[in-house]
Parts: C-alpha cells; structure tokens; sequence
C-alpha cells in the first residue's frame, strides 16, 4: 500500500467529533489541551479536514464553498462573449485599480 492510500483511509477513517476537534485547532491556533499548534499541524490538519470533507460532505458544506453567483442583470456570463464578439465596446471595459500594499 502506497503512503497516499495510507493517508488516504487514515483520514476517511476520521470520526466527525475528530474533524471538529481540528476544525478548533486551525482556528484557535490550540489543541483543546490548551498546547499551540504548529505552522506544520495546522497546515497538515486543514489539509486533512479537506481531505475528508472531499468524502463526507456535499460540495457546499465543505471548507472553502463558494456558491455560484449569478450576473447581474445585462453583464456577466455568456452574453459578454457574444457581445465581445461583435465588437461590443462597453462589454469589454472594467477599471482596475493597482493597490501598493508599501504605501497604504
């Protein structure tokens, strides 16, 4: 068995208690002992409630979900192409603002 599988089914094999005690982990920055975290648990332990989020849970319940947003009326999706395509002037115009974070 590779370590992927390994890691794999260890992390399938979670109990939801478990993920939750994670999910307090990453947040608080704590075990629930008290003891920190360090950069290397939290980022192993995000990576493991995504893991088995992936498995247990419908897309929109899982860490990170964004829903679909729907265009505003008149701008947005596949009208813009069509639009462009005709040489559309106003589908293709949007401002940019460049922020130097040094400055603000």
């Amino acid at each position: 068995m590779s370590d992927s599988t390994d890691y794999q089914s260890a992390v399938e094999a979670l109990s939801p208690t478990m993920v939750e005690r994670l999910r307090a982990g990453v947040a608080t920055g704590r075990w629930p002992d008290g003891r920190p975290l360090s950069q290397e648990q939290k980022e192993n332990s995000l990576q493991a409630i995504i893991a088995w989020e992936q498995v247990h849970l419908p897309e929109e319940e899982r860490t990170g979900y964004l829903p679909p947003k729907d265009p505003p009326s008149g701008r947005g999706g596949s009208n813009d192409s069509a639009r462009l395509a005709q040489g559309d002037e106003a589908a293709s115009e949007e401002t940019l603002r460049w922020v130097d974070k040094k400055e603000s």
